[in-house]
């Protein structure tokens, strides 16, 4: 299994987000992150939206190599 996130912390007060103690160094949208799962026996979940000036899809069948 991938490495997780040990913590997430939305600070209401401050408007931060961190994560592993870490304060999430992007600009959010304005809707900020939605916290789900919760339950005893579910995986927390974060979606956020931020803002990048590029991006770029790698496909599935890309070989790393050639790029």
């Amino acid at each position: 299994m991938q490495d997780i996130a040990k913590k997430v912390t939305l600070d209401l007060a401050q408007q931060k987000l961190f994560v592993d103690g870490r304060e999430f160094p992007w600009m959010i949208s304005e809707e900020g992150p939605t916290l789900g799962g919760f339950g005893e026996d579910e995986i927390n979940t974060v979606t956020l939206t931020f803002f990048a000036a590029d991006a770029e899809i790698v496909p599935e069948d890309c070989d790393a190599d050639s790029q």
